[in-house]
């Protein structure tokens, strides 16, 4: 895996969750925090984090399209439904 100075950890996607929360299909009875847990397994997170990385030098432009990034994913994923 390619050594970024931005790096997603399952905290990203806990907090995309949350701010998506009324958007997440089920759970199945899992927090957030769990759920994210098994999804940066299934993210592709080399892609989202050069995202971040192509999007700014700055922190939270980083992150804001790094979030972005994820929440794409997990529609892709069907963990968030539109």
């Amino acid at each position: 895996m390619p050594n970024y100075a931005f790096q997603i950890t399952s905290e990203d996607i806990v907090n995309v969750l949350r701010s998506e929360s009324l958007l997440v299909g089920n759970t199945n009875g899992k927090p957030f925090e769990e759920m994210a847990e098994d999804l940066i397994e299934e993210l592709d997170c080399d892609r989202i984090e050069g995202i971040a990385l192509a999007a700014s030098n700055e922190l939270e432009e980083q992150t804001s399209a790094a979030y972005e990034a994820i929440q794409k994913e997990l529609v892709e994923l069907g963990v968030l439904i539109f």
